[in-house]
């Protein structure tokens, strides 16, 4: 049966609590044992690879939903280039770009020096990515 698919569990432990929804996984089990054979972190995840997967017990095939880089949507190419780590990296040096420009004096500010200050104020910032 190589038509048959993959189960996914979306596992959200935290959802009596309103501010800790973001915190979710997904597992990914064999449809023939229920056996969890991937864990993915972000709800629309893109996986490359052929999409075939044997069961590791009964050695059945099935579509584990990886898809090969023609296959993908123009959507799906853009998510796995750009990850949401990335996208939120490069948003964080943006933003403070801009608000450094706002802090500023007209006549102090130039190009590299929102640049350096944007980078360095994103990457030291509490919830910052550490480079």
């Amino acid at each position: 049966m190589p038509n048959a698919q993959v189960i996914r569990k979306d596992r959200i432990p935290f959802v009596w609590m309103g501010l800790l929804q973001f915190i979710r996984w997904t597992d990914h089990c064999c449809p023939h044992c229920q056996e969890v054979y991937r864990r993915t972190y972000f709800p629309a995840a893109v996986i490359l690879g052929d999409g075939k997967r044997s069961c590791s017990e009964r050695g059945m095939a099935f579509d584990d939903e990886s898809r090969e880089w023609p296959e993908l949507r123009g959507g799906q190419k853009l998510r796995l280039l750009l990850p949401p780590a990335v996208l939120g990296l490069s948003g964080g040096i943006l933003l403070c770009g801009v608000i450094v420009l706002f802090m500023a004096h007209r006549d102090q500010v130039t190009w590299a020096g929102v640049l350096i200050l944007g980078v360095s104020a994103d990457v030291h910032r509490p919830g910052g990515m550490a480079l």
